[in-house]
């Protein structure tokens, strides 16, 4: 993304997964950006 000038704005969770962690919050720690999470995230 920096090589290209590019700039995250958002990162978007939009469903979780059993099997697998997120790397929301470690894309939000090297890219910037708000990270957001919907209200039904925990439902599976």
């Amino acid at each position: 993304m920096r090589e290209k000038g590019l700039n995250v704005q958002w990162i978007i969770e939009t469903h979780v997964h059993a099997d697998h962690l997120s790397a929301g919050h470690y894309l939000k720690e090297q890219l910037s950006g708000t990270l957001i999470i919907g209200d039904h995230i925990t439902v599976l």
